[in-house]
């Protein structure tokens, strides 16, 4: 039964609150004096269509609002369950509020609902009978609860160990959907890995692979610079008429001469020995690099897709693969 009504704002009401006793209430009065109003603000809190002509001139909105106390065998209560809507207390507080932009606001026990969520509330709750309403025999949607208002107490129990049983199958449904969820999820991962495994096999990749590379492209990138620094190098150090190498090995003769006669000069000979023997091993080191320098563009090219394919596998595995 609706046990309270409130009204603000809404026609030719700026405020009413209206309390119900149980039984049945007649609404008298003469023409005029609003007696349909307040049958056209149950219908809204029912889920009947809102107009922003309902509210009342002069002000912003219009709020309606009713609080419903049912018996325990309705069905909107199982409807509540369905929506998630909490109904702890027994009763169903319904609250509409209408705005001049035309939009709609709608709440049942605190929850906010759309329109077509209020109306299914609604037919559960209220049965307004107008002259045409006998219609509402022909809607599929009300046949399941016109019977069990037929069956009465004789379904009461029934009808809730079947809710009971229900949730429990709702319940169990979504812990095997959410299985098969997972389920899907890990074979999809497993096939994403498999994948990404046969890849970096077939790339056939070696610990350190990626460093010698970077280092080969360096080389071949900069070739030139390398050339010339190492044919300026020999050069300065063994040419022919201003050779380095022979310098020292002049100063190394040299001192060799006198390297006995005083500890200091010994010294010295010593370390320009030292330096010439250096020296010649850095020219024998310079001519083996130049006679081994080589520029080939297809050996860039192969070491520049070689570092593509890597740092692709890179980025797809989240891995370094020349990390052992």
């Amino acid at each position: 039964m609706l046990l309270e009504l409130s009204i603000t704002d809404f026609a030719i009401i700026e405020h009413l609150d209206v309390d119900f006793q149980a039984g049945m209430t007649v609404l008298t009065g003469e023409t005029g004096a609003g007696k349909s109003i307040i049958i056209d603000a149950v219908s809204l809190l029912a889920g009947s269509r809102g107009s922003k002509d309902f509210i009342r001139t002069g002000a912003k909105k219009a709020i309606i609002a009713g609080n419903f106390v049912l018996d325990d065998s309705n069905p909107t209560y199982g409807l509540l369950d369905d929506l998630g809507i909490d109904h702890d207390d027994g009763s169903v507080v319904i609250e509409r509020e209408l705005f001049e932009s035309g939009r709609n606001s709608c709440r049942v026990n605190g929850r906010l609902v759309n329109i077509t969520t209020l109306r299914r509330i609604g037919e559960t709750i209220v049965d307004i009978q107008g002259q045409n309403d006998h219609q509402e025999l022909m809607n599929p949607d009300r046949h399941i609860f016109l019977l069990d208002e037929f069956g009465e107490t004789e379904l009461t129990d029934l009808l809730a160990k079947y809710r009971s049983e229900y949730g429990e199958y709702l319940k169990l449904k979504a812990v095997s959907e959410q299985k098969s969820q997972n389920e899907k999820a890990w074979a999809q991962r497993l096939d994403m890995l498999k994948f990404q495994i046969n890849e970096i096999d077939s790339a056939a990749l070696s610990v350190g692979e990626e460093e010698e590379l970077i280092a080969q492209r360096d080389r071949l990138n900069n070739f030139q610079r390398i050339h010339d620094a190492l044919v300026t190098s020999y050069e300065s150090l063994n040419n022919d008429e201003t050779s380095s190498l022979d310098g020292v090995g002049t100063a190394m003769s040299s001192m060799q001469t006198i390297d006995d006669l005083d500890p200091e000069f010994h010294q010295i000979s010593e370390d320009i020995s030292g330096a010439f023997y250096a020296l010649q091993d850095a020219v024998s080191s310079l001519s083996d690099q130049i006679s081994n320098l080589e520029f080939n563009q297809n050996t860039l090219d192969e070491v520049e897709q070689r570092l593509n394919l890597i740092n692709q596998l890179e980025k797809n595995t989240v891995i370094r693969l020349h990390k052992s």
